[in-house]
């Protein structure tokens, strides 16, 4: 099992909303990896329930970081959709293996934290220059 890194202010896409997603996004892939360590009898009623609300969150994550890039006029943001698009496809396979019992928790969590961590800190990253200089807030 693998957390993900706590919030640093060298993670900021430059939009305070984004930020703030991001930050809770990463709360719920350690709640994630938490619920994986945990051996009680309700881990694996919590692990599902905190991949479910990663999942719906995340997709209004992407709703907004897609809306606020668009309103900007964002040359990439073709393949930010693409790389959400790609990540529900995942999440939905994955999350169906793991409760169907074909793939393991840890593996999941895994996936998901590797995968949030790339896309805020390599994929969104991308778009930081462009958002501070529109003046995006």
């Amino acid at each position: 099992m693998r957390n993900v890194a706590i919030w640093d202010p060298s993670f900021s896409v430059g939009s305070s909303l984004l930020d703030s997603q991001h930050r809770k996004l990463l709360k719920l892939c350690n709640a994630l990896g938490a619920a994986v360590s945990n051996s009680g009898a309700s881990s694996h009623h919590d692990f599902h329930e905190i991949l479910h609300e990663l999942s719906e969150y995340s997709r209004q994550h992407f709703a907004a970081e897609e809306a606020l890039l668009q309103s900007y006029g964002y040359a990439k943001l073709k393949d930010q959709k693409d790389d959400h698009i790609e990540y529900c496809r995942q999440i939905a396979e994955q999350s169906l293996a793991a409760s169907t019992g074909m793939a393991d928790q840890v593996s999941l969590q895994e996936f998901i934290a590797d995968w949030w961590t790339r896309h805020i800190l390599v994929s969104d990253m991308e778009y930081r220059d462009f958002l501070r200089a529109h003046g995006a807030s």
